[in-house]
């Protein structure tokens, strides 16, 4: 389907007036929940909290919509409120099926003790229940519509069973490949099965891209990335201190995964401490003991201890409460789920690990496909950073990274949907889906509020009237000041207590360093700008590619100078190399000078934002440069900054009438560039 028919339906003879009661009533009703937590909450909750409700708001208000179309065009012979009636009913029966599995899968509770449920849980469940049901009765309706018309989806079955009959000879001959290197070497079979079977199927699904482009780009991103992907969730050992800081994401994501009142094993806290225990030089499962049996041992030892702790109901945690009210909560949504199925199923422990990072898998695959397939240029720039090894390894951990960089991906798609497509105005409705999504990333860093400056570039032809486009604007400006609001409100209403991050050191204090910036700002500002335009920004310098966090990253021992100019440099032009030759008319006509200053000036931007909130909170009093920015935070930049900065007119016309296809040439290069990161860092080192 090309992007010009994902539309969204208009309503041709609506009766608003529903539309703005549940508004009214909504926020009425919101308004006198706030004014009860006001004095009982701290600030840095409500923000959170009021976001949650916007989000909800705009739910709830979606399926007002599309209940007043289903009803205008009779796909369902009922009034839009008894719909509504229907939905909420539905969505109770949700919220008490959701508290049920969670206490099912609640260490000690018993599903049939009244005493065992969270009535403030079930609230919180009930918006979730409202939106899934109204999600599956605008599906129903979608797959009614299509039977009455007769847009019936007929599988084209020779194409289905030969592409079934080519994976399958794909997995023997892997098979067969496998023994052979099992039998010449002593690396784990399963392992070597998996990786060879992950490039074979991979090598197939770009050889069919290549003779049928008809196939969309979108399904061989998801066949890739869930090939590789899966591969890590399940070769990787069972235990923290893989990625960056994956023990406190894992004990976030198991707290998330409650909604509230966690209540998490003695094994589950030793998981979660295992990465600060290895640190402490206490005798625990290290990176050097893989290879052997000892990650194995480790692993049946975890799986007895947590179901014995489970069958006796042995809880050494129980959460405050509050943690789903924290801007990074709505990170830990896609593990937090994968979490929540593993306990309702009684799965082992080593499986419980598995399906929390699946579920992070998943959701950032999701995201990844809708926006390659709703962008309507640059899909190669989407799917090269889609796959980039460091996004895919992220994702296949416990990382709230990949939720960021894969949202920001699709709120850049949809702007550039209305930028660049088809359309001749830009449509409401997807503007504020755009930035729904980019909303719901950036929440979790908000420093990263300052790529809502790309919406400014939006052509003013695109707009009707002058007062439209001046309310664009204005609801842009109000969410960037939220969202910065959201972290820098609490800091300093609270002189910069709370916000001290003890892994900085004992030197670090924010409240002194806040004053530091303050009396000495010339300073300070040069020691910004020779961080980020110095070392930061150094191409030279860009390992985050490659880089498997604490399994090392590709090249990294090698001391030839010429090593970085290989492992780093040339990746990031492939990704610039990517955005620069693909576009189309629209693209072009907005390339510019100022368009590209103004993209990588919100980039620099935002990262002086994030290098202040480290030097503030992480970064000793008056030292002469910033701690703790890592290469990895500019990886949610690298499709917005590509897209609108490197956005060429000369090259894109050039390339455009080449008959050569370029596409496929990334294709095989990026998945050449994941398949070599993954053997050389986990298959043959430490497996």
């Amino acid at each position: 389907m090309n992007t010009h028919e994902l539309r969204f339906p208009s309503i041709q003879s609506a009766d608003h007036k529903l539309m703005l009661g549940v508004s009214l009533i909504y926020w009425i009703l919101s308004s006198l929940v706030l004014c009860v937590l006001v004095p009982r909450v701290s600030l840095d909750r409500l923000f959170p909290f009021f976001f949650y409700l916007v989000f909800i708001f705009l739910a709830v208000i979606v399926s007002v919509y599309y209940f007043e179309r289903f009803s205008s065009e009779r796909i369902f012979r009922s009034s839009p409120i008894r719909l509504m009636i229907i939905t909420a009913c539905a969505g109770l029966f949700v919220a008490i099926l959701l508290e049920a599995g969670t206490v099912i899968g609640t260490p000690g509770a018993n599903v049939f003790s009244i005493a065992c449920w969270s009535k403030r849980r079930l609230v919180a469940f009930v918006p979730i229940g409202y939106i899934l049901a109204s999600g599956v009765m605008c599906l129903f309706a979608r797959e009614k519509h299509r039977i009455h018309t007769g847009h019936q989806l007929r599988p084209r079955r020779a194409v289905v069973c030969r592409t079934c009959r080519d994976i399958a000879l794909s997995v023997l001959l892997s098979l067969a490949i496998s023994i052979m290197i099992y039998f010449l070497s002593n690396i784990s079979f399963f392992a070597v099965f998996g990786i060879v079977t992950c490039v074979l199927v991979s090598a197939y699904v770009i050889f069919i891209k290549y003779k049928e482009p008809s196939l969309a780009l979108e399904n061989v991103f998801a066949a890739i990335a869930l090939l590789f992907g899966i591969y890590l969730c399940v070769v990787l050992p069972i235990t923290s201190g893989i990625a960056w800081d994956d023990q406190i994401h894992f004990k976030n994501a198991s707290d998330i995964s409650y909604v509230l009142n966690a209540k998490l094993t003695p094994t589950e806290e030793y998981f979660s401490n295992l990465a600060y225990s290895r640190a402490a030089g206490e005798d625990v499962l290290s990176i050097s003991d893989w290879g052997n049996e000892a990650p194995e041992k480790f692993e049946q030892e975890l799986n007895s201890s947590y179901e014995a702790e489970r069958s006796k109901g042995t809880v050494s945690y129980n959460g405050s409460g509050v943690s789903v009210l924290s801007m990074s909560a709505i990170g830990y949504i896609p593990s937090a789920v994968g979490l929540w199925f593993g306990r309702l199923l009684h799965v082992p422990f080593s499986m419980l690990i598995v399906l929390g990072r699946l579920g992070n898998l998943l959701a950032y695959t999701v995201l990844f496909y809708f926006a390659i397939k709703i962008a309507p240029t640059k899909k190669t720039l989407f799917f090269v950073v889609g796959i980039m090894p460091g996004n895919i390894f992220l994702a296949s951990n416990y990382s709230y990274d990949p939720w960021i960089t894969s949202l920001v991906a699709c709120g850049v798609a949809i702007l550039m949907r209305e930028m660049w497509g088809e359309g001749l105005h830009v449509s409401k409705r997807w503007i504020v889906l755009s930035l729904v999504l980019m909303t719901a990333g950036i929440m979790v860093k908000a420093v990263y509020c300052p790529v809502l400056g790309l919406y400014f570039l939006m052509p003013k032809k695109k707009f009707d009237t002058n007062r439209q486009r001046w309310l664009y604007y204005a609801v842009v400006i109000a969410i960037g000041i939220l969202l910065l609001s959201s972290f820098s409100v609490p800091f300093l209403s609270s002189g910069g207590e709370g916000t001290t991050d003890s892994r900085g050191g004992s030197s670090v204090n924010a409240t002194e360093q806040f004053g530091f910036i303050l009396s000495n700002p010339m300073r300070y500002f040069e020691i910004l700008f020779r961080f980020l335009f110095v070392d930061y920004f150094n191409p030279w310098r860009a390992d985050y590619i490659l880089n498997f966090a604490y399994l090392g990253r590709l090249g990294w021992d090698y001391s030839s100078w010429i090593m970085p100019l290989v492992f780093n440099l040339l990746p990031l032009l492939l990704l610039c190399f990517s955005g620069l030759i693909e576009g189309n008319e629209n693209s072009e006509k907005s390339a510019g000078f100022l368009p590209s200053l103004w993209s990588f000036f919100t980039f620099v931007l935002s990262f002086a934002l994030f290098a202040s909130a480290l030097y503030i909170g992480f970064t000793p009093v008056g030292y002469f440069t910033i701690n703790g920015c890592q290469g990895r935070y500019l990886i949610p930049w690298l499709i917005p900054l590509i897209v609108f900065g490197f956005n060429s007119k000369f090259f894109s016309k050039a390339f455009r009438k080449m008959s050569v296809n370029w596409s496929s040439l990334f294709l095989i290069i990026s998945t050449t560039i994941l398949a070599a990161t993954i053997v050389t860092l986990v298959t043959v080192k430490f497996i």
